[in-house]
C-alpha cells in the first residue's frame, strides 16, 4: 500500500515543472518547444499553448524560463503554458498598467495607451499597418 502511495506522490510531483527554453519549432499547427528540465533532462516536442488572439515566438537563447504541465505526471507529453524572461521583464509599470513588449513596448494604462513601433526591431519582427506601410513613430491612443 505504501509503495502505491509513493508512486502516486511522485506522479503528483512530476505534474508541474520549470525548465529552460532551448529551441522553438513554429512550423506546425501548434508551436513546439524543446527545454532542459530537471538535472539537464532534455524534453522535446512540448506543445506550447498560447492565448487566443496573441501569438509570440520566443527567442531560444537559453534565457527563457518555461512552466510546463505534464498530464498524469507523464514527462513524454508536456504542455508549455508560460514562457518568460526575467532579464527582459519591464519593471517600471504602475498598478493597473499592462505592457506588451519585445525589445519594444505597448503600454496600456487607465485612459491612455502609448505605443512605440519602429520600422526595424532586431529579433522582434512586427506586422506593418493594414495598408502595408510603415508603423514607425510614437502613437498616443486615447481611451474613453
Amino acid at each position: 500500500m505504501s509503495d502505491m502511495i509513493e508512486r502516486l506522490k511522485n506522479k503528483i510531483y512530476l505534474m508541474i515543472g520549470r525548465a529552460i527554453l532551448v529551441a522553438v519549432n513554429n512550423s506546425g499547427k501548434t508551436q513546439k518547444v524543446q527545454v532542459k528540465g530537471l538535472y539537464n533532462e532534455t524534453i522535446t516536442d512540448v506543445d506550447r499553448v498560447q492565448p487566443l488572439g496573441l501569438e509570440t515566438y520566443p527567442i531560444p537563447d537559453g534565457s527563457g524560463e518555461v512552466v510546463i504541465l505534464f498530464p498524469n505526471g507523464n514527462r513524454d507529453s508536456g504542455i508549455a503554458i508560460v514562457v518568460g524572461n526575467r532579464e527582459d521583464r519591464p519593471k517600471d509599470l504602475t498598478p493597473g498598467e499592462t505592457r506588451v513588449y519585445c525589445k519594444t513596448m505597448l503600454t496600456l494604462a487607465s485612459g491612455d495607451a502609448t505605443a512605440w513601433m519602429p520600422n526595424i526591431i532586431p529579433n522582434c519582427p512586427m506586422v506593418g499597418a493594414p495598408h502595408g506601410g510603415p508603423t514607425a513613430g510614437i502613437v498616443k491612443l486615447r481611451g474613453k
